[in-house]
């Protein structure tokens, strides 16, 4: 019996260690090695509440059920971390209906997705194990006992989660979490996809002129290239992750970009002041904004967001 307990401690320690170490190896593959310990917890802790939860349950196969939840959470951080190390943000319920678009970006996926970060997949069957091999050995007498401890910490995540993803007081600290941890991230996202965000709801007609008005740029005479290609044709080159140190630069002796040194010599107007504005739509965002002078909405593509919109812009 001893050597059980000495054995079940050793097991439960090295379940831990694992689940913690999972998650801050995702923060960090994620680029959030700056923020809050906070975020962190939550993640730990809602796990946690769940191995609670199924552990001291009275049904035969709910150590099946928490190892399909656990690798559900696994397999969700795991391709948080492939879509990040290509678009710098995590996965959204927008991007469901993108998945054919991710045949045509392949062969660079596969080259900026991080190999190591299959690791985390690896500990699904040692928790499965685990956690059978635990629930065989709690009596009923102890499932009776910690009941009441169990309703209490399912209801503080649940709470938890509801306010952090529906934020009632609209906090911006809440919004932070809701930004950066996995799971709350997660449901905040499927909340917004399903009821909208309030942020972004427009009230009134007078609203929006109020907003227009009080943006409103000075109108400018005459502007530096208006009319400049009147009567030519007009080719627009945008290079997508392209350093602005790199044009018309040399490495022993060899141009870095001959064919963009060449085109910028005549008849070309080079934008070398030009930062990242895309939403979820990611390229096709950065396509629109320089299309037609407009920021892209945050959710989504705004070629399917808008797709029956008429805009003021290149063609």
């Amino acid at each position: 019996m001893k050597l059980f307990i000495k054995n079940l401690r050793l097991l439960d320690l090295l379940f831990v260690i694992i689940a913690i170490s999972k998650i801050i190896y995702f923060y960090i593959l994620t680029g959030a090695t700056n923020r809050s310990i906070v975020v962190g917890l939550i993640t730990f802790f809602s796990i946690g509440v769940a191995f609670y939860f199924f552990l001291f349950s009275n049904k035969k196969y709910s150590w099946k059920v928490f190892t399909g939840i656990y690798a559900g959470i696994t397999l969700m951080m795991y391709l948080d971390c492939l879509y990040y190390s290509y678009f710098n943000q995590l996965l959204s319920v927008n991007q469901i209906f993108q998945v054919n678009k991710l045949v045509v970006i392949n062969d660079s996926f596969k080259v900026v997705a991080p190999p190591i970060s299959t690791i985390m997949l690896l500990d699904i069957p040692f928790v499965g194990w685990y956690f059978k091999k635990l629930k065989n050995k709690i009596d009923q007498d102890r499932m009776v006992y910690v009941a009441p401890y169990k309703k209490v910490a399912l209801f503080s995540l649940f709470a938890l989660i509801v306010f952090s993803v529906v934020n009632p007081f609209n906090a911006d600290s809440v919004k932070a979490i809701n930004h950066n941890e996995v799971i709350t991230y997660h449901l905040y996202d499927l909340y917004r996809k399903v009821f909208g965000d309030k942020d972004n709801l427009m009230k009134t007609e007078e609203d929006v002129l109020a907003v227009l008005a009080y943006n409103k740029e000075p109108v400018v005479e005459q502007k530096q290239y208006e009319g400049i290609g009147k009567g030519k044709n007009l080719i627009v080159i945008q290079v997508e992750s392209l350093q602005n140190f790199a044009i018309g630069r040399s490495y022993e002796g060899q141009e870095l970009t001959p064919n963009l040194n060449k085109l910028l010599k005549k008849d070309t107007i080079y934008f070398d002041n030009y930062f990242t504005v895309i939403g979820k739509g990611n390229t096709a965002d950065a396509e629109f904004a320089t299309m037609n002078s407009l920021y892209p909405n945050i959710e989504g593509s705004c070629y399917e967001n808008y797709d029956q919109n008429t805009f003021y812009g290149l063609p």
